[in-house]
């Protein structure tokens, strides 16, 4: 009977033990987490486990590293804690500390024998994260112990692409600087300097031109670091790149210029400039659209009067046989179709089919662009190549009764 009782004894000591072992184990994690270091010391003396991972699989070295708490991240790691064990995304406490700027408990982990390039479930570095945070001193100190500056990430992506996407001229001549390959580029064939000129960053754009980047080179779209800033409206950027050498006029495989992409996005400072630079206005695309068809077709009224006043043809047809007025009548755009009409566009210009922007327009019922067409001095019973349909043919047929009636007042007859 007392050997049954030593036992149940013994039972209960251990399960005390491991409740007390739980609590300081959680304890730890959260002075790791706040920086406090007697009670991390503390928990660490009760006997709390230095690798128990929580949910998102992190330990108090992890915890600690992130939150920049050196003197934590070194008494944890005193007692025997796993240096390079990972959390869920597959980031150490070195990768963890070097994304936040923790330089003190970067090159501690270092000094302990943390592994310099571990890569995270997206194949990311700590020198990855560094470059793109902007971290200077943590970038000089990963690259003092060796880090890849060529180790690419799941999606192609190298330190200094991060460094220039993000805007860190000053990080980005450091790896340079250290050796980089300024032309690299990433899976979707894009270089430093095109995703650098995409954000606008035009600091360091000037930092990778002066460092021998390629000013016409394309990624897997053909686009050009110019297209991309013109597509994202970076006026100063567009400007730095012409006086670099860009070509101004060339196509990517979506068969759109740089003037085409600032139209379509209404950019219409960029507009300017691009054209300044001598940007053909006229251009057309594989469509036979000019950057005034894109303009149009996205309602720019500010972009299609930069067009124009730049040179743009307005009756120019496309190869589907439209005029941008046409178009714009059937997409009942009736300020920019004003525009269009100021600037000399035909309210009677007929398509293949014989049909007129006002047969469009009342088609689909856009009361608006009807009545700037008839104001415009449409022809209110011009008739289709197939010689009886009319505007008010149309509009009686899909009926669009308001518009019927208006065509009637203006002596539309069947």
């Amino acid at each position: 009977m007392r050997s049954i009782d030593r036992v149940g004894l013994l039972f209960i000591l251990l399960v005390l033990a491991f409740a007390g072992c739980v609590d300081a184990t959680q304890e730890l994690n959260t002075a790791a987490i706040d920086g406090n270091l007697a009670v991390a010391e503390k928990m660490l003396a009760k006997g709390a486990d230095v690798n128990f991972q929580n949910g998102e699989g992190k330990t108090a070295l992890i915890l600690a590293a992130e939150s920049g708490h050196t003197e934590v991240v070194r008494a944890i790691l005193e007692a025997g804690a796993d240096v390079d064990i990972k959390d869920g995304n597959g980031c150490t406490a070195l990768t963890l500390a070097a994304a936040k700027g923790h330089a003190d408990s970067v090159e501690l982990l270092l000094g302990k024998g943390a592994q310099v390039d571990p890569q995270d479930k997206v194949s990311r570095t700590p020198l990855s994260y560094a470059a793109e945070y902007g971290c200077i001193a943590t970038v000089g100190t990963l690259l003092s112990k060796g880090a890849g500056l060529e180790k690419k990430d799941a999606e192609g992506r190298t330190a200094l692409v991060w460094a220039a996407l993000s805007g860190h001229p000053d990080t980005a001549e450091v790896l340079l600087t250290a050796g980089a390959e300024v032309s690299m580029t990433d899976g979707t064939g894009r270089t430093a300097l095109i995703y650098a000129a995409s954000n606008g960053h035009t600091d360091a754009v000037q930092q990778l031109l002066g460092s021998g980047a390629e000013v016409t080179a394309r990624d897997d779209a053909n686009c050009t670091a110019l297209m991309q800033a013109a597509l994202n409206g970076h006026t100063a950027t567009v400007q730095v790149l012409l006086d670099n050498g860009s070509e101004v006029d060339v196509w990517a495989n979506d068969g759109r210029s740089a003037l085409m992409m600032a139209a379509q996005r209404d950019h219409s400072d960029t507009l300017r400039v691009l054209l300044a630079g001598g940007a053909d206005v006229n251009a057309r695309d594989r469509d036979g659209w000019t950057a005034l068809f894109w303009a149009e077709s996205n309602g720019h009224t500010e972009a299609a009067s930069t067009l124009l006043d730049g040179g743009a043809k307005v009756n120019v047809e496309d190869k589907a046989g439209f005029q941008a007025l046409a178009r714009a009548a059937a997409n009942g755009r009736a300020e920019i179709m004003q525009v269009l009409l100021e600037n000399g566009a035909d309210p009677n210009a007929k398509n293949k089919e014989g049909m007129t922007p006002l047969m469009h327009a009342a088609y689909a019922g856009h009361i608006d662009a009807v009545d700037v067409l008839l104001d415009a001095g449409a022809d209110v019973n011009a008739a289709a190549a197939d010689g009886w349909t009319t505007a008010l043919v149309l509009a009686e047929e899909k009926g669009q009764t308001r518009v019927a009636e208006i065509l009637k007042e203006a002596g539309a007859k069947l």
